[in-house]
Formats: C-alpha cells, sequence, structure tokens
C-alpha cells in the first residue's frame, strides 16, 4: 500500500546483465511418490529416467515431478494501482513444508524410549533443511520474470515499463520454493498405526500443541510436518 494505492507483485525479480539467472534457483518437487506417498523435493537435475525417493528408493519418472523457484531476490510489484479495498484480501494460495535433511547437518541427540510398550525414536539435529513449496502454478516469462497463473500475454513490459524482449509468450511453468535451515526434531514412530497420514497428522498437531504449552513457546513458532 503507498500513497493510498494498492500495487500487487508482478514479477520474480532477476539480476541485471549476464548474472541474471543467479537470482532464480531452480529446483524439483514431486508431490507424491508413487510407490509410498513420501513428498521429493532436490535441486539436482531429474534426468530422462527419472530420480530415485528419498524414502523406499522406487524411481520416479521424470513426468511425476514439476520445476520450482526460489526467488532469491524478491519481487517487484507491477505499475498498475488499484483503489485500496475495504476488506481484508483474501489469500487464494497454499504451501507446504517438507523436511529434505541435509548430509552437513550437526547431531545433537539421539535417543530411544518405550511408551506402553510401543518404541519411537527421537533424533535432534542443528544446521538442517526443510523447504517450503508453494502450491500455485506460475507461468514465468524467462527474460523479465513476469509471473502469472493464467498465462504471459504475447506483449508486456519489463519491470522497468520497457516492452519485455520476449515478444512470443514464451514462459515456464513454475512453483515457488523456499528452502531454510532450522533446528529439527525428529521423531521415529515404530508402530503399525504410523503407515496411517490421518493418525500421524492427529499426532503432529498433538505434539505441536502440547510443546507450545508445556514449553511456553509461542504456537506460531513451531511448525511440524
Amino acid at each position: 500500500m503507498a500513497d493510498g494505492k494498492m500495487y500487487v507483485s508482478r514479477y520474480i525479480r532477476k539480476m541485471p546483465g549476464k548474472n541474471a539467472d543467479a537470482a532464480w534457483e531452480k529446483g524439483f518437487y514431486c508431490p507424491k511418490c508413487p510407490a509410498c506417498g513420501q513428498p521429493n523435493f532436490t535441486k539436482d537435475p531429474v534426468t530422462g529416467s527419472g530420480r530415485e525417493c528419498v524414502s523406499c528408493h522406487t524411481p520416479i519418472k521424470r513426468l511425476s515431478w514439476r520445476k520450482t523457484l526460489e526467488h532469491r531476490m524478491g519481487f517487484c510489484a507491477g505499475k498498475e494501482a488499484r483503489p485500496v479495498p475495504m476488506h481484508r484480501p483474501e489469500h487464494d494460495f497454499k504451501t507446504d513444508d517438507y523436511y529434505i535433511g541435509d548430509p552437513h547437518r550437526n547431531l545433537i541427540a539421539k535417543q530411544i524410549f518405550e511408551v506402553n510398550g510401543q518404541a519411537l525414536q527421537i533424533e535432534s539435529t542443528s544446521n538442517d533443511s526443510l523447504v517450503v513449496i508453494g502450491q500455485t502454478d506460475y507461468k514465468v516469462c524467462p527474460a523479465c520474470g513476469y509471473a502469472s497463473e493464467t498465462g504471459i500475454p504475447l506483449e508486456h513490459k519489463n519491470s522497468r515499463g520497457y516492452r519485455c524482449v520476449n515478444k512470443e509468450g514464451n514462459s515456464a511453468e513454475y512453483r515457488l520454493s523456499h528452502d531454510f535451515k532450522t533446528d529439527v526434531a525428529k521423531i521415529t514412530f515404530a508402530t503399525q498405526e504410523a503407515a496411517d497420514i490421518n493418525v500421524m497428522l492427529s499426532v503432529l498437531y498433538a505434539l505441536l500443541e502440547g510443546l507450545s504449552r508445556e514449553m511456553e513457546i509461542e504456537r506460531t513458532d513451531i511448525k511440524g510436518c
């Protein structure tokens, strides 16, 4: 919001000159392994033969992978100013968090407990990795970073107001992603019920609520997946 007007993000910012592509870090994301249902994410190239699932090691075909784009330099707003709405804007986007691990993570502790005859393992690490992936597909202009859910106009302007050199409306489809370093507590349940996603979602949110209350941590400061 500025000067009583609303400006909407329209461009994924690129660096000028020869280093333009350095502002975009691309990756690949598979929402669900066909064999075990595990989401997969990688920044390594996915070849024609596909790539193994990180969980069950079943090959996932290339067609099952979607391209992701990390916007390292942020966004640029479109030039069109809109009247400020008198109600809160509706958010139609959604993100999901995934644990991707890091070979250079630091193991703090690893313990096995038995509760009511059931075994569970807790592994605590620092400098570990998570990724957040948006669930909206955007078509992105490779020349100027113009992004839209519906498509790239044949004639559009870049963020500086000049006509974009991409006059054919060529675009690539991406989901926005962001991976980051954080501390992680990984809990493994050695029970048959752990194979049920609905059961584990219930356990996950019970743990988050319980940790928040017992350790007096703001509920918004801890997340789980």
